[in-house]
């Protein structure tokens, strides 16, 4: 071997090993801003993604007003306050194709007879880059019916998903006799 090519071949190795040794480096590097120094911030993120809250609202109980006869209860008691089912109108913006958002926003401003500045508001809704976005709130189980009907076929002909605008049960507190 000639002593000039064993040299090349040293230079060689130890060019090897300084760009391993680089690489190992800045790997190493990586890892530390990652896991020290941004820990928090990536732990936090983990923890936004596997774990999810959902506030239920709750059906509380009725109170009965004091119609007692002599003789014991009333057959009939008076219910002075009950939970009645409503619901709140919310919609996934991102899964709603652009230029159908307009015809949208007119259409229920059109079955729940709402104004210009409500239009404007449920526009706004439909703009924004986020998936779930409160549009109209304490419908009661009619309307919902109403809207329905017309948000299934609409959606099925247009093949957007169905759950692009969707309901949740909430319980609204009512007294009949008003407030006592």
């Amino acid at each position: 071997m000639k002593p000039e090519q064993s040299s090349k071949d040293i230079i060689r190795l130890v060019i090897l090993f300084l760009f391993l040794l680089a690489l190992f480096s800045f790997i190493i590097i990586q890892f530390y801003k990652i896991q020290i120094i941004q820990g928090k911030k990536w732990s936090q993120l983990a923890k936004a993604q596997h774990h999810y809250s959902i506030i239920e609202s709750c059906k509380r109980g009725r109170f009965f007003g004091n119609t007692s006869l002599k003789e014991g209860h009333s057959e009939n008691p008076q219910v002075l306050v009950l939970d009645v089912a409503k619901f709140h109108l919310f919609v996934d913006p991102l899964s709603i194709k652009e230029e159908l958002k307009n015809e949208i926003v007119s259409s229920i401003v059109e079955i729940f007879q709402l104004g210009k500045i409500k239009k404007e508001e449920i526009h706004l809704q439909f703009t924004k880059q986020s998936r779930s976005r409160k549009l109209l709130t304490w419908l009661g189980s009619k309307e919902k019916e109403i809207f329905e009907n017309w948000w299934v076929p609409y959606a099925r002909n247009k093949k957007i998903p169905s759950n692009a605008l969707f309901f949740m049960k909430d319980y609204k507190r009512s007294h009949p006799y008003g407030k006592l």
